[in-house]
């Protein structure tokens, strides 16, 4: 086995402040769920005294259509993505329980407190634990009816082991996703996102943006992590291998100066070399991969070639600790989530080449086709 631990960038803790959500080595399964064992997840469904579900007609009112739009396409997603390494399964209970307050009454708005959320998870979990043993659950899904507008959007809770939410048969709650109304047009996708945070992925667009940023400035269009409507919706390399759906094998590491030349395969596809890492210091460096129009990535239709992006332990989730690296300097952290204009490569109007002059680090395409995309990687003053 190669040693590649130079490309396992780790947080630093000093920058971090306690964020445990990073796109760095190790994935903390204190706080969040492995991903290397068999995951099961329990969906349940609330509805309120002023959003009652045997109001609702047609659809909405069918538990098939909540666990098909999230859980059947969410699980799709992630047995694509992960090539099925990913061994998760999701159960549902096809009852209403009934909410003792209106749903405005629990302030879950964009932006609410950590104590309203906590307090509406451990509401769910009281009313349903009779019916639930938790004790057989890793993640929980908490589903609104259509009806109830006053919870629009869809947090999550990542807190395995240290969450107060206990049920009276001692089985702890510290995984737990509030699905709220985005679910109807995001579908599975959420689904897929708010996972990414209970497996350990941070989000990549940013919380507070800068003056002359947007929230997608860093990530653009890429990885469901970030925009979770985006075009290249699926998993980026580094996340993949974070996961383990990558081996180590499949990442070369570039330290030292020199110039080398090397093939990378789609991070689409399961096969071949996934990642060139060129690494900066122990918490950051940069990561080439080869993208397609293929797979989960096929609204990408024929943009091909190289991703070439930047992941920063020294920042957390929402602060952008992935900054993609785009052809036009002009265009760094001013990224456009719609357009995934984002990809070096030999087509005709494409960049070849991408330069950190500051570090003497350049990364050129040689070659690209279906195959994947040919590279060279320079570092230091080589003649």
């Amino acid at each position: 086995m190669k040693d590649v631990s130079a490309a396992k960038f780790t947080p630093d803790p000093a920058s971090l402040h306690g964020d445990n959500l990073t796109g760095c080595f190790p994935i903390d399964t204190a706080f969040v769920a492995d991903t290397g064992r068999m995951l099961r997840a329990v969906m349940i469904f609330v509805d309120f005294p002023n959003a009652r579900a045997e109001d609702l007609e047609g659809r909405y009112g069918s538990f098939d259509y909540y666990y098909d739009a999230l859980a059947m396409e969410g699980l799709e997603f992630f047995k694509k993505a992960s090539f099925g390494k990913m061994h998760f399964t999701i159960d549902r209970v096809d009852k209403w329980f009934r909410m003792p307050k209106n749903d405005n009454e629990y302030h879950m708005s964009r932006v609410m407190k950590a104590e309203d959320h906590r307090n509406y998870i451990a509401e769910a979990v009281r009313l349903t634990e009779a019916e639930v043993d938790y004790r057989k659950y890793d993640m929980l899904y908490i589903v609104p009816p259509k009806s109830a507008v006053n919870v629009p959007f869809s947090p999550t809770m990542c807190a395995r082991t240290t969450s107060d939410i206990v049920t009276s048969y001692g089985a702890r709650v510290g995984l737990a996703v509030t699905v709220g109304q985005d679910m109807h047009w995001r579908r599975g996708k959420l689904l897929v996102h708010e996972t990414g945070h209970m497996t350990g992925m941070p989000d990549y667009y940013t919380y507070h943006p800068e003056e002359g940023e947007t929230a997608f400035a860093h990530c653009g269009g890429w990885d469901v992590m970030g925009w979770i409507e985006g075009r290249a919706p699926d998993f980026f390399g580094y996340g993949k291998w974070r996961y383990g759906w990558f081996d180590d094998d499949q990442v070369e590491v570039f330290t030292g100066n020199g110039s080398w030349e090397h093939t990378l395969t789609p991070i689409e596809t399961e096969k071949g070399n996934k990642l060139a890492v060129i690494p900066i210091d122990e918490h950051s460096g940069y990561v080439v991969e080869s993208r397609r129009g293929i797979a989960l990535d096929a609204a990408l239709e024929d943009r091909q070639g190289v991703l070439i992006y930047y992941v920063n332990g020294y920042r957390g989730s929402g602060d952008g600790c992935l900054t993609v690296c785009p052809p036009q300097p002009e265009r760094y952290r001013r990224l456009d989530k719609d357009d995934n204009e984002e990809l070096f490569g030999i087509k005709e109007g494409q960049v070849a080449a991408f330069a950190d002059k500051a570090r003497g680090i350049t990364v050129t395409v040689l070659a690209s086709g279906a195959f994947g995309d040919t590279i060279r990687i320079t570092r230091g003053d080589v003649h």
